[in-house]
């Protein structure tokens, strides 16, 4: 049995990496991880000399489909005199304007297409949907290699990347333990066949700012969806784009976590949506966590 944790992060909309970030220069994902590396070696404190967490860090959005599609429309849209400047500016989010307009046109776009004639394990490559979550398949793979095909699977997303993820995990559970095939083949294709990759391996999975509640107005059996050994809603009550869930799908399937991550400057602003990453409560949380997981490996 594997002796490490993977941990996949995923970001949430309006995020298009430009450049590899750094330690010096850190997008938000990679600074929520050197957070969390550090908190969890704290605890730590020399009783184990290997560490035991093995990160990853999907770039969801990076598929070509989604990236030059926002791309051509922003052109078009600042050629037609399209305000996007603004004096006010969101790190790593760009203007208000921008933050929402790569933030509503990731959702819209995301949304998978149902073709009357086609299943869903014959979508095309160039769908969205697919796009997105081969880029998914492909980390998990990645990550599957490095930790191990049973490693414990922790799972932190953000915003749109929660629902990504929820999408992601339905599938695999409406294949696997359901014998729905579903997964598009192009999917399939990113994947290997272990049991972190089939979803066997999922320990938690932590939503932060997410707007998966909305998504209840969409599917009439939502609070049917997925089922996860512990689930954690982490939300601010001031962030305008992040819901409960615990109304919605039950307490005995996920637990809100109430946070201020904006604090009383950000509040009621974009910016408290994209405060959970360095949130010191935030990570305070998901260490608690992860730590609870290392432990249960130590006992088993």
């Amino acid at each position: 049995m594997s002796r490490r944790i993977a941990v996949a992060i995923l970001h949430g909309a309006g995020v298009h990496l430009s450049q590899e970030p750094t330690v010096e220069d850190p997008d938000t994902m990679y600074a929520m991880q050197l957070l969390i590396e550090k908190r969890f070696a704290q605890r730590l404190s020399g009783s184990q000399a290997d560490f035991p967490l093995v990160f990853k860090r999907i770039y969801w959005d990076s598929g070509a489909v989604l990236q030059a599609r926002q791309d051509s429309l922003y052109k078009t849209m600042r050629q037609a005199g399209v305000r996007f400047d603004s004096i006010f500016n969101i790190r790593g989010y760009g203007t208000p304007r921008e933050f929402l307009f790569h933030m509503i046109g990731d959702v819209v776009a995301y949304q998978p297409i149902r073709h009357p004639q086609i299943s869903a394990q014959a979508l095309p490559q160039q769908d969205t949907y697919v796009a997105v979550h081969s880029v998914v398949a492909q980390g998990l793979r990645e990550l599957a290699q490095a930790a191990g095909p049973d490693a414990p699977l922790f799972i932190i997303a953000h915003s749109l990347g929660t629902v990504v993820v929820s999408n992601y995990i339905y599938d695999l559970q409406q294949e696997f333990v359901f014998q729905r095939h579903i997964i598009p083949h192009h999917v399939r294709e990113n994947m290997g066949d272990t049991p972190f990759e089939r979803g066997e391996t999922i320990a938690c999975f932590i939503s932060m700012g997410s707007p998966l509640a909305l998504w209840s107005l969409r599917y009439h059996t939502f609070d049917q969806a997925i089922r996860v050994p512990v689930w954690l809603n982490i939300y601010d009550k001031d962030d305008l784009l992040a819901y409960p869930l615990e109304p919605i799908i039950g307490r005995e399937y996920v637990r809100d976590c109430p946070v201020n991550a904006g604090g009383t400057f950000a509040s009621a602003t974009p910016l408290s949506h994209v405060a959970y990453w360095t949130d010191k409560d935030v990570i305070r949380i998901i260490t608690d966590e992860l730590f609870m997981v290392w432990h249960k490996m130590q006992r088993s």
